[in-house]
């Protein structure tokens, strides 16, 4: 009994311990949610979205502000 039960841990730890990392957000996920967020707001007429550009986190400094590098 205490052998089937450690076996039993051993697995349940072994598929628990193997879970993979989701695939990074794409440019059109973010548009879906930039779309999303703007449908909730009330802003969907009002707004439109010109371009959108994958950064990779890198920013810069202009004016003052920290800004997304184009």
């Amino acid at each position: 009994m205490r052998r089937n039960l450690f076996i039993l841990a051993l697995l349940a730890s072994a598929f628990v311990g193997c879970k993979t990392d989701p695939a990074p957000p794409t440019i059109d996920d973010a548009k879906v949610i930039w779309n999303n967020l703007n449908t909730r707001s009330g802003l969907k007429d009002k707004l439109e979205l010109v371009e959108m550009k994958k950064t990779d986190g890198q920013m810069t400094e202009a004016n003052g502000v920290k800004v997304p590098i184009t």
